[in-house]
């Protein structure tokens, strides 16, 4: 639900999604095993039997294999249902947001910066942005939900702090795109077993400066929150804190 610049949270819906979409695989995959196992006739023998189970499972890890993959496309979509969030103007239609989000590959999809969005409307940047931190789950694997996840906690560091209205909504976005310059970096990096090597590291340790590039065309609207999203690996005396990246 919409109701003019902010989402309403539909936190009842998003569990249903992550829940079907999750499902889903598992449920194709035994319906598809039942199937092969039906319409091929099962005979005596070892070597025939041995056929027969290798069709039944290989027909079983297909379909999970592909239907994970389309379903995994919801995700995006349940994360944004059980969000409450504040839009410069009108606000989007989740479902153009998460479909945008499955189809976001990589930095060349990332919004316009400087004179390019000059001309933009507010919200259609917002939902672009959006769009790229919904997708993060699926560029950096090793920390899916993540982003959500700090979201939650400055929700709950807000309540403590009795933050204004309007502060809390722009912390809950600088939350949410704290990472969102991750998507500069290859996925290979990201989710690679092991140190990364010294080159990639500069790499990975760019990520805060790249989300600053990303989210400018909203800096004026999320004001003094935004720094968040640029400075949110510095430690209080300005180092560098590295444990987290």
């Amino acid at each position: 639900m919409t109701s003019g610049d902010r989402w309403r949270s539909r936190r009842v819906l998003g569990a249903a999604v992550s829940v079907t979409a999750l499902a889903l695989p598992l449920v194709a995959s035994v319906l598809a095993g039942m199937l092969t196992g039906h319409l091929l006739p099962r005979v005596s023998g070892a070597a025939r039997e041995s056929l027969w189970w290798a069709a039944v499972l290989s027909s079983s890890a297909i379909a999970f294999v592909g239907s994970e993959r389309i379903c995994r496309r919801a995700l995006p979509l349940a994360a944004l249902l059980k969000m409450t969030m504040l839009f410069p103007d009108q606000a989007p239609k989740r479902l153009k947001v998460a479909w945008r989000a499955g189809l976001t590959r990589h930095l060349e999809r990332a919004p316009a910066t400087g004179q390019e969005s000059a001309n933009r409307v507010p919200s259609a940047v917002a939902a672009e942005i959006l769009a790229l931190a919904a997708s993060l789950s699926r560029h950096d694997r090793a920390t899916r939900g993540h982003s959500e996840r700090v979201r939650a906690l400055t929700d709950m560091i807000a309540d403590e702090m009795k933050l204004a209205r309007a502060d809390r909504d722009r912390l809950r976005w600088s939350a949410l795109l704290h990472d969102v310059g991750k998507l500069s970096v290859h996925p290979h990096i990201l989710n690679k077993k092991g140190k990364p090597s010294p080159q990639e590291w500069e790499e990975i340790r760019n990520h805060p400066l790249e989300g600053r590039r990303m989210v400018a065309p909203l800096a004026s609207w999320l004001g003094e929150w935004g720094k968040a999203v640029e400075q949110h690996h510095e430690q209080y005396e300005a180092s560098l804190c590295q444990e987290a990246f």
